[in-house]
């Protein structure tokens, strides 16, 4: 027969569903009774009683077989402690007046009285490595209360010495933080230890070793730079030789831990870019007549040596349009050194290819107008900038981007006569007149000798402004006829020292190589009335009979042509009543083009003009047979 005895109160024995266990950590017990009573009211009270007795937590616990106590678990001398009791009615179990059944458990735990572990519970040993290579140490675990302390007092006791013979076992390690947390009872208490392994640091720098320990030692590093700074001693007869050391630039530096290099900062094989390093005297109660204490700080740049970023630390793009949308791309970073190379060598490797991959995405053809790489003098970081600028119109016959020729101008304007002259016996065609004007910049890189520059302007502009001129204008019947382009004038500069070549030049586009280019007709009429004046000579100075003898009229008539190729042949006679009295010609004879035809052939020719200037003087004349005016060929006069 079992008893069992809860916060004083003994369950009655009418047990079903009889369960207990016990473990190393905890004991469990459920079952279900019922009580009894004579009547009603004393029912009433006896359940009373038993509810408050056993729905109290942290109570004793005891369990008899057969008069024999077996398990006896106290709160209150740490045999079993925390206990959770669970009390429920049963409902239509049994239930009377007199009789009320229940269903009872309880959780209890046990202290951890296991020789030799100090009520230490559990023990979880976790061993990792930061980024720097350094073991990192967590022991965690439970302790019980147990005997006459409290879980707190036996971690006190027990938990920090067992955690420290564990780190010692693996290495040097130094305490980083402990935490512990117990429940209200103070039964039982979860803790945490976490340790470092302990290395030695040690510094060198510009081949000097810092001597002693560091204090306020403070350590950062990020992608571009890194900082260190510790406060040192160095005996006196030695400060000079710090001193001397400690304040040179671009100096190798080494962090060393447990005797090995972790860090090295080299400014000579590019890890370490323009160290600059810092040591100020401070005072410190310590010092005396042997001893100085100094502050050593020290910072420097690393190289960008991410993986495809060719040592480019930054990178932007920028994209502008003027108002006809023509684009503007820049871009502007940072390259350092890394690996063999400098600043300078991965820059020139590597910047322009990144540039145009971005060219590339962005469509449409760009030319290289502006760069500027800004380098200090080691050679370590460079800060650049790179302007392209769109191409539009092609820059020669061949290309649109002509790779020798950088920031091309070129303006066309072309001259439509509204004049002609007027002649019956000749027509004119409008002279077409084009004027360009062009600038330029020859890159260097490619044209290396000044003389070549000249030959650029010549060999490839020329020929290509011309013939684009007849595109751009929108002169296809010029282009039609062959292309009689004679060159007018033409004159052209030439900047050997800043590659810059400038020209203007003027031409005209002929429909045909015998155009009538200029006609001017001039039509003169004398009329005399055919007076004959005889002197009175009545002493009078101005006295004369007069009588008329004939009227005459006379018409000059003079002709100016000029032609291409040839002669303008001889205006017919005007015919009719005027009779041709005396007729003459002058001729010019020159030739265009002379001059730039032999750089521009088959774009451009020799034109020889022909200017002729017909002279006729005419009587007008009367039939006097027929007694009336003849029929004129055409009136001169209009």
């Amino acid at each position: 027969m079992a008893t069992v005895v809860y916060n004083g109160y003994t369950l009655p024995n009418q047990f079903s569903k009889f369960k207990f266990s016990n473990s190393y950590t905890n004991a469990n017990f459920s079952c279900q009774f019922i009580i009894t009573a004579a009547t009603e009211e004393t029912l009433v009270a006896a359940c009373a009683a038993a509810e408050t007795a056993l729905r109290q937590w942290n109570k004793d616990f005891s369990l008899t077989f057969s008069s024999t106590l077996e398990y006896n678990y106290s709160h209150s001398n740490n045999t079993g402690f925390l206990a959770q009791p669970s009390l429920s009615i049963i409902p239509n179990r049994l239930q009377t007046g007199t009789s009320r059944a229940y269903n009872f458990s309880v959780n209890m735990s046990l202290p951890a009285n296991q020789a030799g572990y100090n009520y230490r519970q559990a023990g979880n040993i976790n061993l990792s490595q930061d980024i720097k290579g350094r073991l990192i140490l967590s022991i965690s675990g439970k302790y019980t209360a147990g005997g006459s302390n409290s879980a707190k007092d036996n971690f006190d006791a027990y938990g920090e010495t067992w955690a420290n013979s564990i780190a010692s076992s693996l290495g040097t390690f130094e305490k980083l933080s402990e935490n512990c947390s117990y429940e209200q009872e103070d039964k039982v208490l979860n803790f945490t230890f976490r340790f470092q392994q302990k290395l030695t640091l040690s510094v060198t720098y510009n081949s000097y070793t810092i001597p002693g320990s560091y204090n306020n030692f403070s350590f950062s590093e990020s992608y571009e730079s890194l900082s260190m700074s510790f406060d040192f001693a160095v005996a006196h007869a030695s400060a000079a030789a710090a001193e001397t050391a400690l304040r040179i630039y671009n100096a190798d530096l080494t962090v060393s831990f447990g005797g090995s290099a972790m860090y090295s900062y080299k400014h000579s094989d590019n890890t370490g870019l323009l160290t600059r390093p810092t040591l100020r005297k401070i005072s410190n109660v310590t010092e005396n007549d042997t001893l100085r204490f100094y502050n050593f700080s020290i910072s420097c740049q690393l190289p960008a040596n991410k993986t495809s970023y060719n040592y480019r630390r930054e990178g932007k793009i920028s994209t502008s349009y003027d108002s006809s949308r023509r684009r503007s791309i820049s871009f502007s970073g940072v390259y350092t050194s890394g690996g063999a190379n400098t600043a300078l060598q991965n820059y020139t490797a590597y910047a322009k290819t990144w540039a145009n991959t971005f060219l590339t995405a962005f469509g449409g053809t760009f030319e290289l107008v502006s760069e500027s790489p800004n380098i200090e003098q080691e050679n370590k970081i460079l800060n650049f900038s790179l302007v392209y600028r769109e191409i539009l119109a092609k820059q020669s016959e061949a290309n649109l981007n002509e790779s020798a020729i950088v920031d091309a101008n070129c303006n066309y304007a072309v001259n439509l006569v509204q004049k002609t002259g007027i002649s019956p016996d000749y027509e004119q065609i409008p002279l077409t007149t084009v004027s360009v004007t062009y600038s330029a910049r020859i890159d260097s890189e490619l044209i290396t000798s000044e003389t070549d520059v000249e030959d650029i302007y010549r060999t490839t502009v020329r020929p290509w402004i011309v013939k684009h001129a007849f595109l751009v204008l929108g002169l296809d019947n010029f282009v039609q006829s062959g292309q009689n382009y004679v060159i007018e004038s033409e004159n052209y500069s030439i900047n050997p020292h800043n590659y810059v070549v400038s020209g203007r030049l003027s031409f005209n586009a002929l429909s045909d190589l015998h155009q009538i280019i200029n006609v001017n007709e001039r039509i003169t009429v004398t009329k005399s009335q055919g007076y004959v004046n005889q002197k009175i000579w009545d002493g009078n100075q101005h006295t004369y009979n007069s009588y008329i003898v004939g009227a005459q009229l006379r018409l000059r008539r003079v002709v100016s042509i000029t032609k291409a190729s040839e002669q303008a042949r001889l205006p017919r006679e005007i015919g009719g009543n005027y009779v041709l009295q005396n007729e003459s010609e002058d001729n010019v004879i020159e030739e265009i083009g002379v001059g730039s035809v032999n750089t521009l052939s088959g774009v451009a020719k020799i034109v020889r003009l022909y200017t002729t200037t017909y002279m006729q003087e005419y009587l007008y004349k009367v039939n006097s047979l027929a007694g009336s005016e003849g029929e004129d060929y055409y009136d001169p006069r209009t």
